[in-house]
């Protein structure tokens, strides 16, 4: 699995598999999030595709200008790409960067929480916290999305990074 597509209130849609053995090279095809069965002990995905039905899926391409034919599926424009969450950025509502995006955390088929760092020094360290997706605001920022908080919630997130630094 090299990605999975959320929609804006968290729900998996999409599961993205690259069908070479060892991920490299390969073509990227999508399919159902409902294909994953469970995991392992592991955190390995079980999925009910064979390889015949991962060999004939039509080829998924990210770029919203790429060109969709039939024998291609281009990223839907209400789906995010959650390798793309990782690494991206939180912004308060005055636009001011004040954490770091870590990990997605799903429950099921819904991408519940992003875990956050911030009060990082030197960009290391720091303090973490969940802040739930679905009462974030997603937006395109380059070739990442980044969450914004509202006027409440940058209150709230200031007041919780403060108690941090006191711990």
């Amino acid at each position: 699995i090299k990605d999975i597509l959320i929609t804006a209130d968290g729900d998996a849609e999409t599961v993205i598999i690259n069908d070479s053995t060892l991920g490299l090279g390969g073509k990227l095809a999508a399919f159902d999030y409902d294909v994953i069965k469970g995991f392992t002990k592991d955190k390995d995905a079980i999925v009910s595709l064979n390889e015949k039905q991962i060999d004939s899926a039509k080829r998924f391409e990210y770029e919203a200008d790429a060109k969709a034919d039939a024998n291609t599926i281009v990223m839907p424009k209400n789906q995010y790409s959650v390798k793309k969450i990782l690494g991206s950025k939180v912004y308060d509502a005055k636009g001011k960067a004040v954490a770091d995006v870590d990990t997605v955390a799903f429950e099921g088929d819904d991408a519940d929480y992003i875990v956050v760092t911030f009060n990082k020094v030197l960009g290391v360290g720091g303090d973490k916290a969940a802040l739930n997706i679905d009462a974030l605001t997603i937006v395109q920022k380059d070739d990442k999305y980044n969450f914004t908080l509202n006027q409440q919630q940058s209150a709230q997130f200031e007041t919780a990074k403060d108690a941090a630094k006191t711990n």
